[in-house]
């Protein structure tokens, strides 16, 4: 940890998620007032309330090693992340082109979504539950000793985890190139039918199923990888095979229609168009199914809250009665 040449701060009010990301999901009528404010969901107590965005997604001294400003921290170093990517990320929110960001642009967006993802808190929970976990199949096989006693005791096991947490934060170049290597597209939606953002904003989804493994791996073939930028647009990072798939439907449409089978039925039409939107252009206007999963996803991802632009929280709360589990966020089994 300290041989990174990371850095030290004195801020105690450290955010999870960026101020300027939540400041884009800002109720509308309050947009202009000093305190930016969204509608949040706590999903353990059902509570709906009006947070101040300087507010949402603060922990006391989060990004750092100890809980005193002159040990190491990570807080400065995400700060110049944020600031180069909040340029980026007001570009695509004005001109909807994701194929206009440059070489430069495009590595800035790919490392702050990368750290976004490792930064949350609910990634720092499941660490430490699979480091329990480990732990308590570990003891209940037998295999104990000394120095695995040391380690889980409370203060040292207290200070790996972080440890381990703030290091994965600095050192994240690999995971940084497999999100560029993905294909880039944007979502957009209306500001009636929102997008929502959560304390965890980066989620994931795969179709493809794994025998052996989770199916959400940043590098797994099938991945789809989400971070809403506004109200109104979501970045989607996607495996390459998905769209090699999308291109071969189209290729097998152009021939229906050449050779006059299906070229009438208004649906073919409406597909290639679809297709179109995500292969040429990398905008798509969603479907109603398709902005009800990616909000699913961050009701899912979400370690605490959710936010929105309007107070429009019944269907997920009616998704958290079904599914009790969703109460807290994510966990990974230890076997």
């Amino acid at each position: 940890m300290y041989n990174k040449g990371l850095l030290h701060t004195d801020v105690v009010r450290q955010h999870t998620v960026p101020r300027f990301l939540l400041e884009n999901f800002a109720i509308s009528s309050e947009k202009k007032k000093r305190g930016k404010q969204v509608f949040a969901l706590n999903k353990r107590t059902r509570q709906v309330m009006k947070m101040n965005v300087n507010d949402a997604t603060v922990h006391s001294r989060f990004y750092n090693l100890h809980n005193q400003p002159e040990t190491v921290s990570l807080e400065s170093l995400l700060s110049l992340y944020e600031g180069s990517a909040s340029t980026v990320i007001r570009k695509l929110i004005s001109t909807k082109n994701i194929q206009s960001l440059s070489e430069e642009e495009r590595s800035v967006l790919a490392r702050f979504v990368t750290v976004q993802h490792l930064r949350a808190r609910g990634e720092y929970e499941n660490q430490k539950h699979m480091a329990q976990g480990l732990y308590n199949t570990l003891k209940l096989k037998g295999i104990i000793c000394e120095e695995l006693e040391h380690y889980f005791s409370d203060e040292i096991f207290e200070l790996n985890t972080k440890s381990n947490f703030l290091d994965q934060i600095a050192d994240c170049d690999f995971e940084t190139s497999i999100i560029l290597s993905k294909e880039w597209l944007l979502f957009e939606t209306t500001p009636d039918r929102p997008f929502y953002i959560s304390d965890n904003p980066v989620t994931m989804y795969n179709e493809k199923e794994f025998a052996d493994r989770s199916n959400t791996g940043i590098g797994l073939p099938g991945i789809q990888i989400y971070l809403p930028l506004s109200t109104t647009l979501v970045l989607a990072m996607v495996c390459p095979s998905l769209n090699d798939k999308l291109r071969e439907e189209r290729e097998l449409i152009y021939k229906y229609i050449v050779s006059h089978r299906g070229g009438e039925q208004s649906n073919v039409f409406q597909r290639l168009s679809f297709l179109k939107d995500i292969l040429d252009n990398r905008l798509v206007s969603i479907e109603d199914w398709r902005l009800n999963h990616l909000n699913n996803l961050q009701v899912w991802k979400s370690e605490q809250f959710i936010f929105s632009s309007i107070e429009d929280f019944e269907r997920v709360k009616d998704l958290i009665d079904d599914c009790p589990e969703l109460v807290d966020g994510p966990r990974s089994v230890v076997s």
